[in-house]
């Protein structure tokens, strides 16, 4: 077993296809799961007749998750102490050969998903109410109320949502990417992630004054996201092009030579996405 991976093992499935996080594969007898699975979040889904099956998980390092198929429950459940002992020896000791399909994008999943914790997983994705000011405000109340009340979006996400916790905050962040990408039809999970892309956009000279560190990790996360997209995300007014300059022009002025040519590299790959 690598050093550096571990297994997902599925008992009992339907004989149809499997995807894992952003691959399908068609199942074929004497499937027993996936070997060089990055640890941390993976997720899977089967094709059950014409109902789609799924489930998150988190894979420890040099270690398997064994789930089995309950077709009554038409879910995943876990497997008995004694089924899931035996699977994992039989993982580890590399005995169960063809059964398990090697995962090839191992690398690139694990850096989309590389801030997700295995603590409280799955994270939760938040939701905040815009901060509007009361209509019955005098033109010098509502001043006040701007400079000393108003949140921006990314305020009130990073500050309140995570109480100023980076490491939640890049957490969201990718699990939201992570959700909406496997499944298109997670309309919660793509709307959140749509809403904090633009939430760092309008904020990019409040990150690199007040939070540099997030910011480098920020556009980290995002080149290797915006590696990843499908080129529709990168024409017209898509949310991820609209903005985006905010943010790497603010990134490019700064005086840290590190987040100039971070900002760089985003300016970059979106032009070179939207040529695509």
């Amino acid at each position: 077993m690598s050093e550096n991976t571990g297994f997902i093992i599925l008992r009992d499935i339907p004989k149809e296809e499997v995807q894992l996080n952003r691959h399908i594969f068609k199942v074929k007898g004497g499937f027993r799961g996936f070997s060089l699975v990055p640890p941390g979040a993976n997720y899977i889904r089967i094709k059950n007749v014409e109902e789609n099956v799924s489930f998150w998980c988190y894979v420890p390092r040099n270690d398997a998750v064994v789930r089995v198929f309950d077709y009554e429950e038409n879910e995943f459940k876990k497997d008995t102490e004694e089924n899931e002992t035996q699977f994992k020896q039989l993982a580890a000791g590399g005995t169960m050969g063809g059964a398990l399909v090697p995962y090839s994008d191992g690398e690139t999943w694990a850096k989309l998903t590389s801030h997700i914790r295995e603590k409280g997983f799955p994270p939760s994705l938040h939701q905040e109410i815009p901060m509007e000011a009361p209509a019955s405000l005098s033109e010098a109340e509502h001043a006040d109320w701007m400079e000393n009340r108003f949140k921006s979006r990314f305020e009130q996400a990073f500050e309140d949502s995570h109480k100023g916790d980076e490491d939640s905050f890049l957490e969201e962040l990718q699990m939201s990417f992570a959700m909406s990408t496997v499944n298109t039809g997670d309309a919660a999970a793509f709307k959140r992630y749509s809403h904090l892309v633009q939430s760092i956009y309008n904020k990019g000279s409040l990150l690199v004054e007040s939070y540099p560190g997030l910011l480098k990790k920020i556009a980290d996360t995002f080149l290797v996201q915006f590696a990843t997209l499908p080129s529709d995300f990168f024409t017209g007014d898509s949310f991820i092009v609209r903005n985006s300059n905010y943010l790497y022009d603010d990134m490019m002025e700064a005086d840290d030579k590190s987040i100039a040519e971070k900002g760089k590299e985003l300016r970059d790959i979106m032009k070179s996405r939207k040529k695509s």
